[in-house]
């Protein structure tokens, strides 16, 4: 039996822009993570994340540990003299 070392992955991810009617502007963006070993296809987990679904929410993991789902949001993210985050477009 060979022992994959796991050197090298392959990242599937999935955005999804979220609007609160069909057609509508958009209200916020979303992503959907799986991650697996490209070598032997062995799919990996994500710890420390709380299982569900949320998409006003924070982080969360599918029920089988396999697909990160979190939102996203456009800019970069500094960090303020305060030590607060804040955004900027």
């Amino acid at each position: 039996m060979n022992i994959c070392e796991h050197k090298e992955f392959h990242c599937m991810a999935a955005f999804n822009r979220l609007t609160s009617e069909e057609n509508g502007p958009v209200t916020g963006y979303h992503v959907d993570i799986k991650v697996s070993c490209a070598d032997c296809e062995e799919p990996f987990h994500f710890v420390s994340v709380p299982f569900g679904m949320s998409l006003v929410g924070g982080a969360m993991v599918s029920v089988d540990g396999l697909v990160l789902n979190c939102k996203i949001a456009p800019g970069r993210l500094e960090i303020a003299e305060s030590g607060r985050m804040k955004f900027t477009l």
